[in-house]
């Protein structure tokens, strides 16, 4: 080969590499908005980077998302997948409101959790299969409420207590009515009441101002006799 032929050929090769080179220098140009460097004063370097949503995948399976980082106008978020590309927990800000959730591997809820505003009051909900069976959230007047309940989203059964009120315990029959009630605050310490099948009240054992005593109703809650005898 000639020395002007590879000349010629070295001439060719040095434009593709620089043609290479400028097409990598766009790239580059193109995220600089995005990824940032900071140094910090004892040397250490950080890289900072700026987008809307972050995805990582599966490494042996890249059309499988596992993760995804990402941000919107209600606010951010966090999402994991299970191998089936379908999200078991997601963490997420709505609002200025914080929502947790965990999924069955069906989509179907099985915890989710919030803040009620303005307050600050923690809710907490657990659902079997998507269904709803129990809710601890926390309420206006410093109190504290455990429910436990159905399908219907009915409470069954619900504990509540306060500084200033005492503690409640409440039990209703399928039908919802009162079944049983359990008190600290009766009008002089505690308080039992067991009710009817149609609600009404059938015994209270509660404290008077000086003893206790057993109050007993029929089913239409007309007193039948007390104890100690009145």
């Amino acid at each position: 080969m000639s020395e002007s032929a590879e000349l010629a050929e070295l001439k060719a090769e040095l434009a593709a590499v620089r043609a290479q080179v400028a097409k990598q220098q766009e790239r580059l140009d193109d995220l600089k908005p995005f990824l940032h460097v900071q140094q910090q004063k004892d040397g250490t370097r950080y890289l900072h980077i700026t987008c809307w949503g972050i995805e990582l995948v599966h490494p042996d399976v890249p059309d499988k998302s596992q993760m995804l980082l990402y941000a919107n106008k209600d606010g951010p978020g966090l999402s994991l997948w299970g191998s089936d590309s379908k999200a078991r927990m997601i963490l997420k800000v709505n609002n200025d409101v914080a929502e947790f959730s965990l999924f069955t591997k069906d989509l179907k809820h099985a915890v989710w959790a919030t803040v009620k505003e303005p307050g600050g009051l923690g809710q907490v909900g657990v659902f079997a299969n998507g269904s709803p069976r129990a809710v601890m959230k926390a309420a206006n007047n410093d109190t504290g409420v455990v429910s436990v309940v159905h399908d219907d989203g009915q409470m069954r059964a619900t504990m509540a207590s306060s500084a200033h009120d005492g503690g409640e315990f409440v039990a209703v029959t399928p039908d919802m009515k009162m079944g049983v009630k359990v008190s600290s605050n009766g009008p002089h310490g505690g308080m039992v009441v067991v009710h009817h099948a149609n609600g009404k009240a059938g015994v209270i054992l509660a404290c008077t101002a000086e003893i206790g005593g057993v109050l007993v109703n029929n089913s239409a809650g007309k007193l039948q006799a007390t104890l100690p005898a009145s």
